[in-house]
């Protein structure tokens, strides 16, 4: 089964045993408007929903791009980002007393008849993403005097020691 433009299993349409679903999901549509990262790139992801009497196991890949800058020389950067999602969703009679606590365990009233899957995506990429995003491990940065990229060239300020506000503790380790 292929949907377009939406991560969500329906729950009137899935069988008993193993149900295959492929999205190709715009970045709008899992709200990552509010990261500190541009996700510009399609999200892809294949999802297998394994139905058994009140239970669905959900287990999914995705991969998408995302575009920050170096922290250290500023340079734009790429991020292929693969993430595995892996949720149980119990569908129960009634209405739901609480929340379970643990999103990975989801429970969902049987009047309900779709899940949407975006938000565990969203969240599993988002934790994927690296702390400090760098250009390269051995990125030099930039000069903090002079603004040069130390990657690209050097420059005469590293031997100006000039008058700057750790003078005073550079000369106690002197």
């Amino acid at each position: 089964m292929y949907n377009s433009k939406i991560m969500k299993i329906d729950f009137r349409e899935i069988e008993s045993g193993k149900n295959r679903y492929e999205f190709n999901v715009e970045p709008e549509e899992i709200d990552f408007e509010n990261s500190w990262v541009d996700f510009n790139e399609n999200v892809i992801a294949t999802v297998e929903a394994v139905s058994s009497n009140d239970e669905i196991i959900v287990r999914g890949k995705g991969r998408t791009v995302a575009k920050s800058d170096c922290v250290r020389c500023l340079k734009p950067v790429k991020l292929p980002l693969e993430i595995n999602v892996n949720v149980v969703i119990h569908r129960t009679e009634g209405p739901i007393e609480k929340d379970t606590g643990d999103d990975d365990f989801v429970v969902v009233s049987q009047a309900e008849g779709v899940y949407d899957l975006a938000p565990h995506f969203r969240e599993a990429f988002l934790i994927e993403l690296p702390t400090k995003i760098l250009c390269s491990d051995n990125c030099k940065g930039l000069c903090p005097s002079c603004g040069v990229d130390l990657n690209v060239r050097t420059c005469d300020c590293s031997n100006n020691k000039g008058s700057g506000t750790w003078d005073a503790l550079r000369d106690l380790l002197r």
